[in-house]
This record gives C-alpha cells, sequence and structure tokens, in this order.
C-alpha cells in the first residue's frame, strides 16, 4: 500500500482496527506498508481495498503457493554458511 504523506502514521492504527489485518510492516521502496490479511470471499477482498482506498493506493497479490512456508532460522546453520553469529560481531 502506498499510502498518502498525512496517511502514514494513521494507517497502524486503522488497519489494527481490521479484523481481517493479520499483519502490517512498515517497508522501504515504492509502497509504504505491506499488509497481509484473511478474508472469506473476493467479495470481502474487495470490501477490504474500499476500506484502505481513502487512506493511499492499493496493490493486490494473492498467494497461489508457498514453496518455502514459514520457518525459523537455526543459528548452528547460519554459522556454517558463513553468516557471522550477531552476538559474536556485536
Amino acid at each position: 500500500m502506498s499510502a498518502r504523506a498525512a496517511s502514514r502514521t494513521e494507517i497502524a492504527d486503522i488497519v489494527e482496527g481490521f479484523p481481517e489485518v493479520l499483519e502490517c510492516h512498515r517497508v522501504t521502496g515504492v509502497d509504504c506498508f505491506v499488509i497481509r490479511a484473511a478474508v472469506t470471499s473476493v467479495q470481502h477482498l474487495q470490501e477490504l481495498i474500499d476500506r484502505l482506498m481513502p487512506h493511499g493506493d492499493t496493490v493486490t497479490s494473492i498467494v497461489l503457493s508457498s514453496p518455502v512456508a514459514y520457518r525459523t532460522i537455526d543459528p548452528a546453520a547460519s554459522v556454517r554458511h558463513g553468516v557471522p553469529d550477531a552476538e559474536a560481531t556485536g
């Protein structure tokens, strides 16, 4: 979502009140926010987008599959692959 300058500070408060919003992330780049939502239908998605539109421009993507599902990072594996341990370098 690309928010209008006046709305950027309000977006977090606004979407927090939307029960279908699972996550809202402030990001860099063209978009200001990435919002992850769970909707029950295309109609429900349209209604959510309609509620967001007064605050900025939306771009919608739908997950078709997840080749790599959510996983945690094993710190030991990171070190084995050349990623330094944050505590050792900090």
